[in-house]
């Protein structure tokens, strides 16, 4: 599970570092693929046609997770303090003893609590996701910010990277950075992330070449590797579809942990519904869209409309291909 840029945010104004220095993906440069790495779209496409391809955030794959364990942490400190108060009420007195303990515990859990709905606030009561729009005919990328603004910049100024801001350890994952420099050419003034993670950076390549090729070689050159549209185009997700979405996650597991993985994403899947009905939907300016208008005549448009109508069939049967 990757959530950094989420929690932590992202630096910026900053200097490149020397690992995103030597791991600069260049636009206009295919990537390396064996016959075995066929480009993926990993699952994140909103839309695609001739104009324009949407896509989700790195966070929307796993969200419900830090909102779950904040959650679940928050509350059971809480309903903990609680009891303990209320064991202290039951007696009809208080003596000095039992003040002390009070006011150790709600010193000790208090941060931990407050810290606890910070966490939870990076799913709840935010945004659904954090859209990420390639303009190919203006040859454009627009993007949401955590905080609801958007950005614009051009598809050939943007500082592609694999490389990391942050250290790399053994359980965190590569994930692909586009960097808006400043005029010095080394100042990271803005970042945003392709939805994309792994363990293994030469896996990503396979993402980054779906959306290479697109904004390159049109929508002829990848459509073939879009296996589902997530359903948030001006909406919220769907507890079912969210449960579905969670799931996928797991799709390239053996049919035999599907009794372990089931119970876990069911659980989750509650904190990802909540997350959806508490947070706003995001939507573009209307520059934006005056950039992107589509072709009613478009050969290719895909959107949650044209998804399989048997998503739960394709799940264990063909399930959608990842990297994370």
């Amino acid at each position: 599970m990757d959530y950094y840029g989420l929690y932590p945010k992202f630096k910026i104004n900053r200097p490149l570092n020397e690992s995103e220095r030597n791991d600069q993906l260049h636009q206009k440069e295919p990537s390396y693929l064996t016959d075995q790495q066929i480009i993926i779209s990993d699952a994140s496409v909103v839309k695609m046609n001739s104009t324009y391809l949407e896509m989700v955030d790195k966070y929307y794959a796993q969200k419900s997770v830090l909102s779950f364990f904040a959650f679940l942490g928050g509350c059971i400190l809480t309903c903990t303090f609680i009891s303990l108060l209320y064991v202290f009420l039951s007696r009809g007195y208080f003596d000095w003893g039992d003040i002390w303990v009070l006011v150790i515990v709600a010193i000790v859990y208090a941060p931990i609590i407050f810290f606890s709905w910070v966490l939870l606030k990076t799913e709840w009561f935010a945004w659904t996701h954090y859209p990420i729009r390639f303009n190919r005919k203006e040859q454009l990328v627009h993007v949401h910010r955590l905080n609801g603004t958007v950005f614009t910049v051009p598809w050939d100024k943007v500082f592609f990277t694999t490389g990391l801001s942050h250290p790399k350890g053994p359980t965190k994952a590569w994930y692909i950075s586009g960097h808006v420099l400043a005029d010095d050419g080394i100042t990271v003034m803005e970042t945003f992330c392709l939805p994309a993670s792994h363990l293994v950076r030469e896996e990503l390549f396979r993402h980054w070449e779906f959306i290479r090729r697109y904004m390159e070689e049109g929508p002829e050159a990848v459509v073939d590797a879009v296996d589902i549209c997530m359903p948030v185009d001006g909406r919220r997700e769907g507890y079912g579809f969210g449960l579905l979405r969670l799931l996928m996650n797991f799709s390239g597991s053996t049919i035999f942990l599907f009794p372990l993985t089931f119970p876990v994403c069911l659980a989750l899947s509650v904190s990802r519904y909540i997350a959806m009905l508490t947070s706003k939907i995001p939507t573009w300016p209307q520059e934006v869209e005056a950039l992107c208008p589509i072709d009613p005549d478009d050969p290719v448009n895909l959107s949650a409309a044209t998804n399989s109508r048997h998503l739960w069939r394709d799940l264990f049967t063909n399930p959608p291909r990842h990297v994370f």
